[in-house]
């Protein structure tokens, strides 16, 4: 199954985390995105995410 999302989200996921970590006090909120992102990341590398822009 392919979930198909717009490529602006990895990119506001990656900027948003990139954020949090030169910010160390949202600990809560950066193991959230930590979560959140990587499996996403992963899933887009291996082909399971199909971005909208193509």
């Amino acid at each position: 199954r392919i979930l198909a999302l717009p490529e602006w989200s990895f990119e506001l996921v990656l900027g948003v985390w990139h954020r949090l970590l030169q910010r160390r006090s949202a600990l809560v909120l950066e193991h959230w995105l930590e979560a959140f992102s990587l499996p996403l990341l992963t899933l887009k590398k291996q082909g399971h995410l199909a971005s909208l822009n193509r």
